[in-house]
């Protein structure tokens, strides 16, 4: 009825108006759906996103738990094989901890003995062959005491590797009777440089001086029979160490594998979890879907199947 009032051009300037607002309520409508379509395709791709990241992250926690796994089968293997090669050191208390201790020290002080009674020998026959103050007398003073030590333990050495890859008698005998003999070379190293000092004006010397020398010699011989003699219990002792050492050693990696291993095993638990979790709210809110890649339980198969081995292994031992 208005219309009828507003004329011609009244209802041709209501409908343009009708047909504006009406084209408007459709741009706006067009605007709010390109807006959700874009945020929905935003978060889509957020969604993919970190499903690649928890899918990759995955795979990483897997393959580092894997290397871990490995690791730890090489430190138990070689765990076992000191155990093998070493058996008698196994179950060694603290008397015999003690024992070795003291057998190295005491090897430590004879070395240390024998160099400071065989360096006056040493020093005058190093003067006899070179020129008085040189630096090869120095030199010779330094080195000669060490390079005596030496072949005393090769000559034991030898003695001791012919004992026990039973050798022939005649090659034993040898061996014997040279470390019988190199016993009293620095004795008589030291009876020759004191006649050899005391000559001339000086002879004889004091009582004292006598006094003296035996109680050296008798040392000297002691310290060399200690060095030559007691080549095998030194080994055994430098042997236990070796073995006590390596071992602890490879305990210590072998529960630092361990701690890794759980650690990387609640990694990847926790992963696949949120992986499970993120492909499943993706498929419920988006169209485009995810398939869920599948790992087989690595960790419980496997480290309870190593834990039975490692249980038998210690039974067997």
């Amino acid at each position: 009825m208005n219309n009828l009032f507003l004329g011609k051009e009244g209802q041709e300037f209501e409908s343009g108006k009708e047909a504006y607002f009406k084209k408007s309520a459709e741009w706006k409508k067009q605007d709010q759906e390109d807006q959700e379509r874009l945020k929905r395709e935003r978060n889509e791709g957020r969604s993919l996103a970190n499903i690649r990241k928890l899918e990759s992250l995955r795979f990483k926690h897997f393959y580092k738990a894997g290397e871990t796994q490995e690791r730890k089968l090489e430190i138990e293997d070689e765990l076992a094989q000191l155990k093998q090669e070493y058996p008698e050191f196994l179950r060694k208390g603290i008397r015999t901890t003690i024992g070795y201790f003291f057998m190295l020290s005491f090897f430590l002080a004879v070395l240390v003995i024998n160099f400071v009674l065989i360096k006056q020998p040493v020093q005058y026959l190093a003067s006899q062959a070179f020129p008085p103050g040189s630096w090869a007398v120095t030199l010779a003073t330094i080195l000669l005491p060490f390079v005596i030590i030496l072949f005393e333990l090769g000559i034991c050495s030898q003695l001791f590797l012919a004992q026990m890859s039973s050798s022939s008698r005649d090659e034993i005998i040898l061996w014997q009777r040279l470390a019988n003999v190199i016993v009293w070379v620095t004795p008589a190293m030291l009876l020759g440089t004191s006649v050899a000092l005391y000559s001339g004006d000086e002879w004889p010397p004091e009582f004292y001086e006598f006094i003296l020398l035996i109680a050296m010699g008798i040392l000297a011989y002691v310290t060399d029979a200690g060095v030559v003699y007691g080549y095998a219990r030194y080994q055994n002792a430098f042997a236990f160490f070796w073995f006590r050492i390596n071992h602890l050693r490879r305990e210590d990696k072998l529960r630092r594998c361990k701690k890794i291993f759980y650690r990387g095993k609640y990694q990847f638990t926790h992963a696949c979890k949120n992986y499970e979790e993120a492909v499943n709210n993706h498929n419920q809110k988006f169209t485009t879907k995810v398939t869920f890649v599948p790992i087989n339980v690595y960790f419980d198969d496997v480290y309870y199947e190593q834990l039975s081995i490692s249980g038998k292994l210690s039974n067997s031992d």
